[in-house]
């Protein structure tokens, strides 16, 4: 179904387009030497998901077909800057807009720790469970979690005007 897979790959370009325009701000805002390069980018997102719910609210009183595709395009582009911020400020350990890869370092992380609670388990001089990353692997799972929860309360209750909230906390935490 050539019109599907034309969709997925757009939605993927997207992304990438929305992760290298990320980069290339926080690259740009500290060359500048600016006092929070990755707030800058943090900023452009929350206008950004401004202008997401803009659209979805033009969408619902309008019915455009134009629009949802626009607003998909969006909030990949948008996945995108976010997952760039958060890898690039944690060094590449965190990934965030998709939690399969947190959820795999959580399992290995506990895998490591039960293995090694066996006293009968010879311990390996180069594998240690990493305690800091469980609470950190478990933190951010628990908030994707809490996240989503939130998001589709927040929808369902306010519809795309939640975007205006979600929007302003991410401007908050840009500081």
């Amino acid at each position: 179904n050539w019109p599907i897979m034309a969709a997925a790959l757009i939605g993927v370009v997207c992304f990438v387009l929305g992760a290298a325009h990320s980069s290339w701000v926080i690259l740009w805002a500290k060359r500048q030497r600016f006092r929070s390069s990755f707030g800058l980018s943090m900023w452009l997102e929350a206008v950004y998901i401004l202008l997401f719910g803009l659209i979805g609210v033009v969408t619902v009183r309008f019915g455009t077909v134009v629009m949802p595709a626009v607003t998909v395009c969006l909030l990949c582009f948008i996945m995108g800057m976010h997952n760039t911020v958060m890898t690039v400020l944690s060094g590449g350990a965190i990934r965030s807009t998709h939690m399969t890869g947190t959820s795999t370092d959580l399992g290995i992380e506990l895998g490591r720790l039960w293995y090694y609670r066996k006293s009968d388990n010879p311990r390996l001089p180069h594998i240690r469970p990493n305690k800091p990353k469980i609470v950190l692997f478990t933190g951010l799972v628990l908030a994707f979690f809490l996240g989503g929860i939130t998001g589709a309360w927040g929808y369902h209750a306010v519809g795309h005007y939640f975007a205006l909230v979600v929007s302003v906390v991410l401007f908050i935490f840009g500081f």
